[in-house]
């Protein structure tokens, strides 16, 4: 996993100021509708959340669905655990040396993920996905994105992120076409209260 070095950075790493952070950015409503727009959980159905971060993302879930978060920061996970207590499951570890079940989950998801990664760890990333998920389960994430005419704000936003390796929408469906036969990726400008650029990433039928 590739970060960006420094001071705000680091101060990132903070459970406390992360959230302060995606509060003041509007995040609380973009995650309400990734979820609702391009995750689509239905009752009963098995999450995996790699790269979870604090938890979050749980408000924007039924309560009725087995979450489990992955994330590599100690830190973000015991404050995921003593926030959300048994609304979900979540575990310190790298996504690259975890070791899931096979067929095992019906929505694989990352928010934020892919642009920390080089393309070696994409595909490993996406390649898990691809192995966890059931034959007819679905992966999906989205990440800031370049795209062409972005303004000076926006381009200084996303240069500010902690992540090494944002890409393009397509440079993002083609990480999602090493592991799925069924890819697609959407632009949006919408989601949160800055001019920011995101990539919604959905694959399906696993290779």
């Amino acid at each position: 996993m590739t970060d960006v070095a420094g001071g705000t950075r680091r101060l990132l790493a903070l459970p406390s100021l992360y959230e302060l952070l995606q509060v003041a950015v509007g995040s609380n409503a973009s995650h309400q509708r990734f979820v609702a727009e391009y995750v689509r959980p239905r009752p009963g159905d098995r999450v995996l959340d790699v790269g979870c971060g604090t938890g979050r993302v749980l408000r924007a879930f039924p309560p009725d669905v087995a979450y489990l978060g992955l994330d590599t920061s100690a830190e973000y996970i015991r404050a995921a655990r003593e926030t959300w207590g048994d609304r979900g499951e979540f575990r310190c570890v790298d996504v690259r040396q975890a070791a899931l079940p096979d067929d095992a989950f019906d929505l694989v998801m990352t928010m934020g993920v892919l642009h920390h990664l080089d393309d070696e760890g994409c595909v490993a990333l996406v390649s898990l996905a691809a192995r966890s998920l059931t034959p007819e389960g679905r992966f999906v994430a989205i990440e800031p994105a370049h795209v062409g005419g972005q303004g000076a704000v926006e381009r200084w936003l996303i240069g500010r992120d902690r992540g090494a390796h944002v890409r393009s929408a397509e440079q993002y469906a083609a990480v999602g076409e090493t592991a799925f036969r069924s890819v697609s990726v959407t632009t949006r400008t919408d989601l949160l209260r800055v001019p920011y650029t995101h990539a919604v990433l959905e694959c399906a039928a696993p290779v």
